[in-house]
C-alpha cells in the first residue's frame, strides 16, 4: 500500500493540482475538495485507481475522496493542498489597542 505522502500527492495531482483546489477539509473518512474547475479533475475511476483511495463521491459541490480511517494522516501530508496555503480562515494576529 502507498504511504500517506504518496496518496496525498497522487490525489492532489488527480484533482487538478493545487491551483485547482479552492479548499479542502476532511471528516472521519473522506478528503472533501471544493475545486475551482471540477472538469479539470480526473474521472472517478482514475481517482479510485490510486492506491489508498476507496471511493469517490461527488456531492454538494464537493469531490469527496474516501480514504478511510487514516484520512487525517493523508490530510496532514498534503501540506500545500491549495494555492492559498491556508485552508481555514485565519484569525487576526493583531490585537486592537484598548487605550
Amino acid at each position: 500500500m502507498a504511504n500517506n505522502q504518496q496518496i496525498a500527492e497522487q490525489v492532489l495531482a488527480a484533482v487538478g493540482g493545487k491551483a485547482n483546489v479552492s479548499s479542502v477539509t476532511h471528516c472521519m473518512t473522506r478528503l472533501r475538495f471544493v475545486l475551482v474547475d471540477e472538469s479539470k479533475a480526473a474521472d472517478d475511476k482514475t481517482l479510485e485507481a490510486i492506491a489508498g483511495v476507496l471511493k469517490v463521491i461527488r456531492a454538494g459541490g464537493q469531490v469527496q475522496v474516501v480514504i478511510g480511517r487514516n484520512v487525517d494522516k493523508v490530510y496532514a501530508n498534503g501540506s500545500a493542498w491549495s494555492m492559498q496555503h491556508s485552508l481555514l480562515p485565519k484569525q487576526s494576529s493583531r490585537r486592537k489597542n484598548k487605550s
